[in-house]
């Protein structure tokens, strides 16, 4: 800034920080709160010196929902540009260029943008297709005369089903490659729900015996996050349907019939598990003030619903254990997850199950066994069941190389005898290229009108 001070942003944090440039105390800038809530993220002070151009992630971390805002370094007002947009920079040619999420395709975008009224004066024009994201942040980076780096790929990369042994032996899955996430196996274990985002986000049902992929849901939104009813009846997911506010829902897993409401609070949700004795499902909220929070429907002739682990930090991935007595969770509150258990449902009685991070965790079907992914490896953990929670050591079984599309989703299950996992295969890790373009900005200026 023209004050000598260092601008940055905090991970989780709401407000931008300021730090004397020569050194000091960082503290909070001043900010309208009311314009936007949610983490602030990737700065820029734009040249006038008084203003700073950011994102801002809602507390969902639904990066599709990020919006663009400009905020003054003196009263702290904010304004929001851009809806539904990321990592803005502004550039010399009267741009400011930034990352347009879709489920299939994240865009880098360009829209004229004016200094002296802080206002957009046209529309958006994309630039450049398939720029590689992740919830990590920095997706392309501008050098001031011109040249433009970016990593190229679609994260959405296909991936295929396949069985891992405890040893670590693959055996693929016949199942037609699509970009599957979300694999859940039915209770018999003949048939898999699994989330595939090819023409949108839908579940199928994949028979293992037959070889069949059937399309479970129809709609023009994101359906995600299935779970099989204990007696494989029915299957559970979250959905976002056009205008609706997302919702667990259950449906036949034949497919026949309509897909039924279950709840809705207006957050972002997700279906972590269907209990064993079928009365409860586990859900996932993602509340603007408290982040993930865990919270139990109770599936009565009256659905009820109420919150199991609502703190300040992120509770996901919750899992009961086959006798009903135990809730696995994965937590942050250490600073990182790690993958707890607490008594279920009173959630007393906390336990540290996994040691050097860990997260996604699932119960063998005969509750002896707790699995997780950390430290590199699909872990295991010998359990005592019983009226106190006894655990061994976590053990590695197989390095884990296997897809992890969303780390807020468990992407793997395991088989009833708990001798084979259902695994991803494929990483988009190792499919994308560093692009370096020189003399950019006049490629923005000719797909881009309207700047300076």
């Amino acid at each position: 800034g023209s004050r000598d001070e260092v601008i940055f942003s905090q991970d989780k944090a709401s407000s931008l920080m300021r730090v004397p440039a020569q050194g000091g105390l960082p503290e909070p800038l001043p900010a309208d709160e009311s314009e936007t809530g949610g983490t602030v993220r990737s700065p820029q002070i734009l040249p006038d010196g008084r203003h700073v151009l950011f994102t801002s992630v809602p507390n969902s971390v639904e990066l599709a929902d990020a919006n663009i805002v400009v905020q003054s370094l003196e009263s702290g007002e904010r304004r929001t540009l851009i809806q539904g947009g990321m990592n803005p920079r502004y550039l010399p040619t009267g741009h400011i260029v930034f990352i347009r999420f879709s489920p299939f395709r994240n865009t880098l975008m360009a829209v004229p943008f004016d200094l002296e009224s802080l206002t957009i004066t046209g529309p958006d024009s994309p630039l450049i297709e398939d720029v590689y994201t992740s919830t990590a942040g920095r997706f392309f980076t501008v050098s001031m005369d011109g040249t433009l780096i970016y990593r190229s790929g679609d994260q959405n990369q296909v991936t295929g089903l396949a069985w891992v042994d405890r040893q670590g032996g693959m055996t693929a899955v016949s199942a037609p490659a699509h970009v599957y996430w979300d694999p859940r196996l039915s209770p018999d274990g003949q048939r898999v729900a699994v989330n595939s985002r090819d023409s949108g986000t839908e579940i199928w049902v994949y028979e293992l015996t037959r070889s069949t992929l059937t399309r479970l849901t129809f709609n023009s939104g994101q359906d995600e996050t299935p779970f099989w009813s204990p007696d494989g009846r029915w299957i559970a997911f979250a959905s976002t349907r056009d205008g609706q506010p997302p919702t667990v829902f259950r449906k036949l897993a034949d497919g026949s019939g309509a897909a039924e409401p279950l709840w809705t609070n207006g957050h972002h949700l997700h279906v972590e598990c269907w209990s064993a004795d079928g009365r409860s499902i586990i859900v996932m909220d993602h509340d603007p003030n408290t982040l993930e929070d865990l919270w139990l429907l109770n599936l009565g002739d009256e659905i009820s619903a109420r919150p199991l682990l609502q703190t300040q930090f992120g509770e996901l991935g919750g899992r009961i254990s086959p006798d009903g007595r135990w809730l696995a969770y994965t937590s942050d509150e250490s600073g990182r997850n790690e993958v707890y258990v607490r008594a279920f449902p009173d959630m007393n009685n906390k336990v540290q199950v996994s040691a050097k991070g860990g997260s996604q965790p699932v119960w063998a079907a005969n509750g002896k066994e707790l699995f997780y992914r950390g430290e590199g490896h699909l872990m295991a953990v010998t359990v005592t069941p019983g009226e106190t929670f006894i655990l061994t050591s976590p053990k590695p079984l197989f390095t884990d190389q296997y897809a992890n599309p969303a780390v807020k989703h468990t992407s793997y299950d395991v088989a009833r005898d708990g001798q084979r996992f259902l695994m991803l295969q494929g990483d988009a890790k190792g499919q994308t290229s560093v692009n370096v373009v020189f003399n950019w900005f006049e490629e923005v200026k000719r797909l881009a009108p309207g700047g300076k």
